[in-house]
């Protein structure tokens, strides 16, 4: 018995319905001067449909329009038309041609259904989707010309007779490659993680000789999973005889998934009714791991200026990163300003579609402070987001008009992803100059310090990371040390003036009762070729005039003489005529010859001196730590000990760890120098005591 369907159709009639001058056609209008046709009563046996009505453009036929008439045996549909929906020529049971246009995309389920004498159908090539059932019990149709590729295909979309579209012996033959599957996931680690989205993809190979259509892939998990979802049945498109077509299912997990594994059933089915041998897929399953995306550290640099000031630019440096192993996905950052500072460089919203595990951004903003901002505080803010709203932090942090900025700006690298137990904040300071310790001031030490810096020279190249050295050998007197700050002078770039200065300053106060003076110096050092003697080089000083400096013998015997209870000099430099990067300070005419770093044999027993380096040797820098490798070394133990460490204890450890060290840091020997009396009697002396010494 022919299968019938009983369907009932209400088109309701509103303001944007109306018949066309005939009554024949009913049409509602789409928006946009298109228009679909919504029912049809003629009793035309040949029928071309209108490309337009009432001046809209039909671009569809509607649900049911042409619905069981018994009269229509051939339609020409005109181009432009894109959709024949559900049921629109069902059940039209003498229709024996159609003749279909290239703009159609879609026919829908049911379209054709039914139509007994249809004998053969020519798809066009535009055609997306084709719904379930379609062409179902068209039982004359005996010929079908399809497009290589069709989006969606519905179920049953032809006659279900094994003979209709190929010959009995001359089928498609349809397997899968089990060997060539591949699977994909974002994290890389070949698992489906929580709140993971993953592709499987499988090749599917036509063996036949015939091209094979309607072929569906069937997946599904032998054990129920609610927090795995995935497609359980895709359509396929044209699979020509002797392709190769790779199907990509998306696989995606829940945040609630927990670690397991995942067993997946899949084949192939087509319609002639071979299937492929079902085969199973396991796939490991990981619990979901929160990432957490934070700026962990900033830098504000001037362009060659030392301060901040308006209409000045200068630059704010930041490294975001993704503290945590959990992989973050669609990270945002959009910095945020008050009005009158500017972006001159630098996007204010920057989008990252991941970051892994550790992973860290640099982030480079050039601004410019107007000279109409009012007040004296710039609040600056970075709204971060990232996919799940709820892992990533937002930081903010307010600059100060008139403050201490780096003069030039770091040169940033992105890290990669790092294993969660390796992983460490990205940062542009050094270990040794975060969390400093903190030590209480003892009031009755008379204890002074000066700390000359000189990184930018006038005639000679800079000497690397010397400011970063002085400024932060200054937070350790301060704060490890307990050297209140007014006895405390930092002379960044010095000149021989301000050198003098330094001197005089620290020498007065070696004149107090129980004076402790600490002496520091990071910069070059320079020696004198006829008198053998070793300079400190002011940053206006020309080493191939030194007649106007003081020797550094001078400056021991002046610190020595001014009656101190001790006096500790620090020098992170060297007298080789080399640059720290192994470079020579000023291109010398003949062979240059190292000078000595001073004799104190004859001096008074209360001075002791640590040098970077010994003879001839360089004193370099550590570049990953941004510091002289000397001063480096001094700060690690400062931080390790609290202070609470000897000038015995101080000088054994330099003498190991330097040397060490820089054999890491390549191929060349730094071995720190140290200098005192015969008769030096504060050995044991702490730089900074423990409570009840």
């Amino acid at each position: 018995m022919k299968p019938f369907l009983l369907i009932f159709f209400g088109i309701g009639v509103a303001s944007v319905a109306w018949a066309d001058e005939s009554g024949l056609f009913s049409c509602r209008d789409l928006g946009g001067g298109n228009a679909e046709i919504s029912a049809y009563s003629g009793n035309d046996a040949s029928l071309t449909v209108p490309a337009a009505i009432g001046g809209k453009r039909i671009v569809a036929i509607g649900k049911g329009a042409f619905f069981g008439n018994p009269h229509l045996r051939e339609v020409t549909f005109p181009e432009g038309l894109n959709e024949i929906s559900s049921f629109a020529f069902a059940h039209c049971e003498n229709l024996a041609r159609i003749s279909l246009p290239q703009s159609l995309k879609k026919i829908a389920s049911h379209a054709f259904f039914s139509c007994g004498k249809l004998p053969e159908i020519t798809l066009p090539d535009n055609l997306e989707f084709l719904g379930t059932e379609a062409f179902a019990f068209c039982d004359a149709l005996g010929k079908i010309s399809a497009p290589q590729s069709i989006a969606h295909l519905g179920e049953n979309v032809f006659p279900l007779t094994s003979g209709m579209l190929f010959p009995e012996t001359d089928c498609p033959d349809i397997k899968v490659d089990s060997s060539a599957i591949a699977f994909s996931d974002a994290s890389g680690d070949s698992a489906i993680d929580g709140a993971e989205s993953c592709i499987l993809r499988v090749p599917v190979t036509n063996f036949g000789r015939v091209a094979a259509y309607g072929c569906r892939f069937h997946i599904t998990l032998k054990k129920a999973n609610e927090n795995i979802v995935f497609p359980e049945k895709i359509g396929m498109p044209k699979i020509s005889a002797g392709e190769t077509l790779t199907l990509e299912v998306p696989i995606s997990a829940s945040k609630e998934l927990a670690a397991g594994t995942a067993e997946f059933e899949f084949s192939v089915s087509e319609p002639t009714g071979q299937c492929t041998e079902a085969q199973i897929l396991e796939i490991e399953t990981r619990p979901f791991v929160a990432p957490s995306v934070k700026i962990v550290d900033f830098l504000v640099s001037g362009h060659g200026e030392s301060r901040l000031k308006k209409n000045k630019p200068f630059d704010l440096q930041v490294f975001l990163q993704n503290t945590t192993a959990g992989r973050a996905e669609s990270v945002c950052v959009s910095l945020e300003l008050p009005k009158g500072i500017l972006v001159l460089d630098g996007k204010q919203t920057q989008i990252f579609p991941a970051l892994n595990g550790g992973e860290s951004k640099p982030l480079d903003f050039s601004l410019l402070i107007t000279r109409h901002y009012r007040g004296s505080e710039i609040p600056v803010r970075l709204n971060l987001s990232e996919k799940h709203g709820e892992y990533a932090e937002s930081w903010e942090t307010t600059l100060h008009l008139d403050t201490d900025v780096a003069t030039t700006k770091t040169v940033l690298s992105s890290a990669g992803t790092v294993a969660s137990s390796e992983i460490e904040l990205a940062s542009f300071r050094s270990d040794v100059d975060k969390e400093i310790p903190v030590n209480p001031e003892i009031p009755e030490r008379n204890i002074f310090v000066v700390i000359i810096a000189n990184e930018n020279y006038r005639y000679v190249a800079p000497v690397n990371f010397a400011e970063n050295d002085g400024q932060i050998f200054y937070e350790y007197c301060r704060k490890t040390l307990g050297v209140p700050e007014k006895q405390i002078r930092i002379f960044k770039n010095a000149t021989v003036g301000d050198m003098n200065l330094a001197l005089n300053w620290l020498e007065t106060r070696g004149k107090l009762p129980e004076a402790e003076l600490i002496f520091y110096y990071s910069g070059h050092g320079v020696q004198d070729d006829a008198s053998r003697s070793a300079y400190l080089l002011p940053v206006d000083g020309d080493p191939s005039g030194l007649n106007f400096l003081r020797p550094l013998t001078e400056i021991y015997t002046r610190l020595a003489a001014s009656r101190a209870k001790v006096a500790s000099v620090f020098l992170d430099s060297c007298f080789s005529g080399m640059r720290r990067d192994n470079a020579p300070l000023v291109v010398a005419k003949g062979v240059r010859r190292a000078a000595s770093a001073g004799d104190i044999s004859q001096l008074p027993a209360n001075l002791v001196v640590f040098t970077a380096a010994s003879g001839d040797q360089t004193a370099h820098f550590a570049h990953a730590e941004k510091h002289g490798l000397f001063t480096y070394v001094l700060l690690k133990k400062l931080k390790e000990t609290r202070g609470a460490i000897s000038f015995d204890e101080l000088g054994a450890y330099l003498r190991e760890t330097v040397p060490a060290q820089s054999l890491k840091l390549g191929d060349f020997e730094q071995t720190p120098n140290i200098l005192a009396h015969d008769d030096f009697p504060y050995w044991d002396e702490r730089l900074y005591p423990k409570s009840g010494d």
